[in-house]
């Protein structure tokens, strides 16, 4: 199974290089980029095209962290709350079985 994998990936980089020489060799024409806060110049069309795909793909990864983290924060916290009240369940589950007993209520503490 494990050269299984390793072939798999072997044969999936040396086909993604072998697309990516097609790609540049058959886009080498020159393009003019016209930016608004930059000077129009001639690029490559590869070169336009993988820097607005990557540029694309770090805009849309740095989004998703960024709600990535706001949810984890959020599950940390509700993670904490649902402790706090376990731990005051188990309290009132001690001090149920003290008055059952007829030892009176002992005191409650806030967790």
């Amino acid at each position: 199974m494990r050269q299984l994998r390793w072939f798999v990936a072997v044969v999936l980089l040396l086909t993604t290089m072998v697309a990516s020489a097609v790609f540049v060799l058959a886009n080498d024409d020159p393009v003019r980029v016209d930016l608004p806060l930059a000077e129009a110049s001639y690029q490559p069309l590869w070169l336009v095209i993988a820097v607005a795909f990557f540029g694309g793909a770090f805009a849309a990864s740095a989004g998703l962290l960024f709600q990535l983290g706001r949810k984890t924060l959020g599950a940390r916290r509700l993670a904490k709350r649902v402790q706090g009240l376990e731990a005051e369940v188990e309290q009132l589950r001690g001090a149920s079985a003290a008055i059952a007993a007829g030892d009176g209520a002992p005191p409650l503490t806030k967790p």
